[in-house]
């Protein structure tokens, strides 16, 4: 059966301006500065993305499936379609947020733990899918 699998690539500000949409609704608070650098970690509230802005010396950090409902909001603003009842993850490549929707419908294509909205999936085998995927980022 065939397989789509879609990978959105976001600018570190695009990221920034889909997280300043809902940081309007209280949830949290952002520098008024631009971002510098972001990455992957986890705390004790699981999987969380951090945000490092110029003349800020603490990072802030929010919740990996905060993140990406932001960037699934964000495409709907600009009319990009995302599928409702695909899986969706995101990881933070190169400076970059990427947002990846899969209709694999139970294969998982990595080798190594992805992370699902927060979660961590493993997978036991490594498969051509996996090459042309890491070819994609």
């Amino acid at each position: 059966m065939p397989v789509e699998i879609r990978f959105i690539k976001f600018t570190l500000n695009e990221v920034i301006d889909a997280l300043r949409e809902l940081s309007h609704k209280g949830q949290f608070d952002l520098p008024k500065s631009s971002p510098r650098d972001v990455k992957e970690s986890t705390d004790s509230q699981g999987r969380v993305i951090e945000f490092l802005f110029n003349g800020a010396e603490a990072p802030i950090k929010i919740a990996n499936s905060f993140v990406a409902a932001s960037l699934i909001r964000y495409c709907k603003r600009f009319q990009i379609p995302i599928p409702k009842n695909e899986e969706k993850s995101i990881a933070v490549i190169e400076g970059a947020v990427i947002l990846k929707i899969g209709s694999d419908r139970g294969k998982n294509f990595s080798a190594t733990p992805a992370k699902k909205m927060g979660k961590e999936i493993n997978s036991d085998q490594e498969s051509d899918e996996n090459k042309a995927e890491e070819f994609l980022l």
